[in-house]
């Protein structure tokens, strides 16, 4: 009854492990200067980091940043701190069974439904879906 339900979502599980790798693998191809505003990303994601907020830390113009790091990366920071905090709340779902709420909460966003809207955006499925195999809602 649920096959094809599990079949996604192990098919985007597989998806997430690989994008864990070719990003890793990515990493080395960056400027020394992407590097360093990813890594700050990284370690403050749950925070809420504006194009603004990265151009004080490095002392660039907004859209020089916006402009450097699509180039480099492929994404906007935007889109991807969207992707880190989704792929946290993912991961908070699915293997700690974290409620959405919970999820969304840890991740930095204040609304679950916002992240639910950018969840399914990101990933073509609503975090429900995970909720539905774990059994939390």
């Amino acid at each position: 009854k649920y096959r094809k339900t599990l079949e996604d979502i192990c098919a985007k599980e597989i998806w997430l492990r690989l994008s864990e790798y070719w990003v890793a693998e990515s990493k080395n191809r960056f400027s020394a200067r992407i590097k360093k505003m990813v890594d700050y990303i990284r370690q403050n994601y749950k925070k809420d980091i504006s194009r603004r907020d990265l151009s004080k830390k490095f002392n660039l113009a907004p859209e020089y940043i916006n402009y450097i790091f699509k180039n480099e990366t492929g994404m906007t920071p935007t889109e991807f701190i969207r992707i880190l905090k989704i792929r946290e709340g993912y991961r908070l779902i699915q293997e700690e069974s974290m409620s959405i709420k919970e999820a969304a909460h840890l991740t930095g966003f204040c609304d679950e439904f916002y992240f639910s809207r950018i969840f399914k955006r990101i990933m073509k499925f609503p975090p429900s879906r995970i909720c539905i195999k774990t059994g939390r809602r």
